[in-house]
């Protein structure tokens, strides 16, 4: 016999080793059920909810069920906690679920499905029925379907011999009647990329394997006008990469992100390569130094919407030595300032300015020589290395020395004229 966890007083309190002696107590499950009530008091869930599109469901179809959890600071934004939840149904003869939520309906009947987590439980009834399929009608579909749009959510409604009706999207399959202009995934959503009459199509068999086809005429209108990309014209080092953004510019339409309906290209893949891969169309990934034009396309029997960004691709600037005071060779200071701060950088290939090491662990300064009058003195303490001072007139020769585990040794030297 499996125990519940009522131990939420306890949990809520925060006290961790109230909440382990509570779990004994009552007879916890051990580690598994510790864990639960953890995270639950972590997460201020003080209830859980079963959410599901059907309360019917077919003989061997599968049906996606939910865990809502209700967070006691935000009741009003309840978490998704369907894969810390235990599932169960009453009877697995009738229809079984696994522990991602996915509900099978075995045979006819009625069921409950049950989700629990540490001392919070939920439930909901289900029928499994062995009605047969006899059309399906496809919703959803938006007023205006725009050119080069994405992310239109359709669905599909299947009508039973026993007159009942059901959400049956995730269970037909997806086509349209010109793979040329749009698009659907698995998951009903619509994407278009050209203009022009087609048909959405959603077909599934019966329980007797007779296919039910349901079927939508739509018209995507030709209402694109732009493609503006994003970033414009940008310089990137070998090796670099970087995410673009195509923006679409519509007649009588707001203007919205059309990074995944556009065909992306590059005018050459051996300086810059961008992928129409899903989930990571417009990325671009930078080879090799010189110029690539990225391209962003929307019907490719159609040129004029479309937009360019010229991509230049730079080699990387290498570390290669230091300076103090950015390179000059001397510096004349009046002996009544008695010190004077000199600033030491690390130097790149490109002739630009790296990082600050003045005060760096791995750098060392020192007197080199004194070419006239009376030596000026510089510090390597903490806290003001690089400071120079002085009591008399002179010139003083002052290097730097860089060296660390991956870089130098790198030197420079400046005079300082004290007068």
């Amino acid at each position: 016999m499996r125990h519940k966890v009522w131990c939420g007083a306890w949990i809520r309190t925060q006290v961790m080793l109230g909440i382990c002696i509570g779990l004994v107590a009552c007879g916890g499950g051990g580690q598994d059920a510790f864990k639960d009530a953890v995270a639950v008091n972590e997460l201020n869930v003080i209830a859980i909810d079963v959410e599901s599109d059907n309360s019917v469901v077919e003989v061997g179809m599968l049906e996606n069920y939910r865990a809502l959890g209700t967070v006691e600071n935000d009741p009003g934004n309840p978490i998704d906690v369907t894969s810390r939840v235990t599932w169960r149904t009453s009877n697995n003869s009738v229809a079984s679920i696994n522990q991602a939520g996915i509900l099978t309906g075995r045979s006819a009947g009625m069921v409950t499905v049950s989700a629990e987590w540490a001392d919070l439980n939920a439930s909901k009834e289900l029928e499994v029925s062995s009605a047969l399929l006899q059309s399906i009608t496809i919703g959803d579909i938006p007023a205006r379907i725009s050119e080069c749009g994405n992310a239109y959510q359709l669905s599909a409604t299947g009508a039973y011999d026993d007159g009942s009706n059901r959400i049956i999207t995730d269970d037909v399959v997806w086509t349209t009647s010109l793979l040329t202009l749009a698009s659907i995934d698995r998951d009903g959503v619509l994407a278009t990329f050209g203009a022009g009459s087609l048909d959405l199509v959603a077909t599934r068999d019966d329980l007797n394997g007779t296919p039910i086809e349901g079927r939508a005429t739509v018209t995507i209108e030709d209402n694109l006008n732009d493609i503006a990309l994003t970033p414009v014209n940008p310089t990137l080092a070998v090796g670099e990469d970087r995410s673009f953004v195509a923006t679409g510019s519509y007649t009588n339409d707001a203007d919205r992100v059309i990074t995944d309906s556009v065909t992306w290209s590059s005018t050459n893949a051996d300086v810059a390569t961008v992928s129409n891969e899903v989930g990571a169309r417009g990325f671009v990934e930078a080879q090799a130094a010189g110029t690539a034009t990225i391209r962003a396309l929307c019907d490719p029997a159609e040129d004029f919407a479309n937009d360019e960004s010229l991509v230049t691709v730079v080699t990387p600037a290498t570390i290669n030595g230091i300076a103090i005071n950015d390179g000059v060779t001397e510096v004349e200071v009046d002996l009544s300032e008695g010190t004077l701060q000199l600033e030491a950088y690390l130097t790149l290939s490109d002739s630009s300015r790296g990082d600050r090491v003045t005060e760096s662990d791995d750098i060392t300064w020192s007197v080199v020589s004194t070419i006239s009058g009376t030596a000026a003195q510089v510090s390597n303490a903490n806290g003001s290395q690089g400071l120079v001072s002085f009591t008399a007139t002179g010139i003083t020769e002052i290097r730097a020395r860089y060296d660390s585990d991956t870089l130098g040794p790198f030197t420079d030297t400046i005079e300082v004229d004290v007068q």
